[in-house]
């Protein structure tokens, strides 16, 4: 059988600690304005990069959120086998499709500056979906018998 790279099982807690964290974070500095004072700089005004906000707290909060998700994607079981595997390849493909099928449903339907909204949101979507459809189908249906359901 051929190795695949997966993360060790036992780093599924620390990141669902700092997915928490990040989250967390990305609420405070959305709701409240929140943002450390230590990674304010100071920004000359001219470039591609002149932005009115000059601090790097929204980077780190998407850098722990998606850093902790994409990991979460790619962590393993604590039985790896074949079962786990082809359940790990339809979930990919399934959140790929339904995916592109928001994608295709916000190009149409949304429009103006809350469409890059939409774009900013659709960054997470294919983890996320990736993630529900996975755990779904390896821990919640086989307890109400349904091993081989089709998504």
């Amino acid at each position: 059988m051929k190795r695949s790279f997966l993360l060790p099982n036992r780093w599924k807690i620390p990141l669902l600690l700092l997915l928490i964290a990040s989250v967390a974070l990305f609420i405070a500095g959305d709701q409240l304005n929140f943002e450390f004072s230590w990674l304010s700089y100071k920004s000359n005004g001219q470039g591609i990069n002149d932005i009115s906000n000059n601090n790097l707290t929204d980077e780190l909060e998407l850098t722990g959120i998606i850093g902790s998700l994409l990991a979460l994607c790619f962590c393993a079981e604590r039985i790896e086998d074949e079962y786990v595997r082809s359940i790990r390849l339809s979930a990919w493909q399934w959140s790929v499709i339904i995916n592109y099928f928001f994608l295709l449903l916000v190009i149409w339907s949304v429009y103006g500056i809350a469409f890059i909204g939409m774009l900013f949101y659709n960054v997470l979507t294919p983890v996320l979906i990736y993630l529900v459809i996975f755990y779904t189908r390896l821990h919640i249906l086989p307890r109400f018998g349904k091993r081989g359901a089709a998504l």
